[in-house]
């Protein structure tokens, strides 16, 4: 979906357990090309899932930590409007 939606470039660790401290530290990365201005983080240990709550997805800006409640706000807002998802086949 992310890259359907135009997203450059994505991290997804894989076969590592990543406590919530290791994406934040990732986030808060420079150099070598990594630029990141933040990331959604799916943890259920933090965030409640279900269809009433937000499926255990948070979003950290860059300095890694948890984005304002003002940003969040608006993407809740936003996503309430969504009426398509797109997906992408293959990974670009």
């Amino acid at each position: 979906m992310a890259f359907a939606a135009g997203v450059g470039r994505i991290w997804c660790a894989q076969n590592v357990f990543m406590p919530p401290p290791a994406p934040s530290a990732a986030i808060r990365a420079r150099g070598k090309g990594f630029e990141p201005f933040g990331g959604f983080i799916c943890s259920a240990s933090h965030n409640p899932g279900g269809i009433n709550d937000d499926f255990g997805i948070k979003y950290n800006c860059e300095n890694g930590g948890p984005a304002p409640e003002k940003l969040t706000n608006k993407m809740v807002e936003r996503t309430a409007k969504v009426t398509e998802v797109k997906t992408c086949s293959k990974i670009p």
